[in-house]
């Protein structure tokens, strides 16, 4: 009987810590992606990568926006505007009061796997 027990405890904690986890995982998805798109687009800055960025603009305007800062501080203005595999966020991009849309492929919400698609001038786009 005090095996059952002793079973059952270790069984419900490992239960809660992956609840944790997960919970955890849940409610800091946005500010990865956010980190994550910052990341992708300072490092190709630093890097002098004009094909990482050109891949990842939406067009010539967005490609010089990007190009012209040293660094960029990214903040996502609202949740994820996407669904299923692709999420979507209006963004400042820098100091600049332009909103950018900010586009990315979803592999997986719980281990944060996902890749930078492109960044939209969303003041190009009609209404």
């Amino acid at each position: 009987m005090k095996h059952n027990k002793m079973a059952l405890k270790i069984f419900l904690s490992l239960v809660i810590l992956i609840l944790v986890i997960l919970g955890y995982q849940f409610f800091t998805v946005d500010k990865g992606m956010e980190k994550y798109t910052q990341d992708v687009i300072n490092t190709a800055l630093k890097n002098n990568d004009n094909n990482k960025l050109l891949k990842i603009s939406s067009n010539k305007r967005v490609f010089k926006a990007l190009k012209s800062q040293k660094h960029v501080i990214i903040k996502f203005r609202t949740d994820n505007q996407g669904s299923e595999n692709v999420a979507y966020f209006p963004s400042k991009i820098g100091s600049k009061s332009k909103t950018y849309g900010i586009e990315l492929k979803v592999k997986s919400f719980i281990f944060h796997q996902y890749t930078l698609k492109q960044v939209v001038d969303l003041s190009t786009l009609p209404n």
